[in-house]
């Protein structure tokens, strides 16, 4: 069955558009703005999925609908991106990649007995300078 998707908004195209051309992927931005890091610390100790679609679609005026398709967009892209082994590099805000790691002994914390873990590729995080520098007043 083959599904048309419209576009959710010129951003989110453009974004999914850049990700997927390159090998290593680079986003240019500006940096974010002050009020953006505030409106969502007020929101509570931890933010959810929807605490984030409602801090978005409030700084950037788009509606709920879109935010969320737009935050949906961007996990579908980084997450296709990091399965093929690219980085994602949101400039001043951090790169997502991809480490492998290798197989390894371990033991059952319970018995002692040793175990074998498995080769495996894990997401990771590196936050941008600007991003700490945010963080760290």
């Amino acid at each position: 069955m083959c599904t048309k998707r419209a576009p959710i908004d010129a951003v989110a195209v453009r974004l999914a558009g850049i990700l997927t051309r390159s090998r290593v992927v680079t986003v240019m931005s500006a940096p974010p703005p002050a009020t953006t890091i505030s409106s969502i610390s007020i929101l509570g100790a931890d933010v959810n999925k929807q605490d984030l679609i409602s801090a978005v679609a409030d700084e950037s005026g788009l509606s709920k609908g879109d935010a969320g398709k737009a935050i949906d967009a961007m996990v579908e892209v980084v997450t296709r991106s990091l399965k093929k082994g690219e980085e994602v590099r949101l400039v001043g805000f951090g790169t997502f990649l991809v480490s492998d790691q290798k197989a390894r002994e371990g033991r059952n914390p319970k018995t002692g007995e040793k175990i074998a873990i498995a080769a495996s590729r894990q997401p990771k995080f590196k936050a941008g300078a600007e991003f700490k520098r945010a963080l760290n007043g």
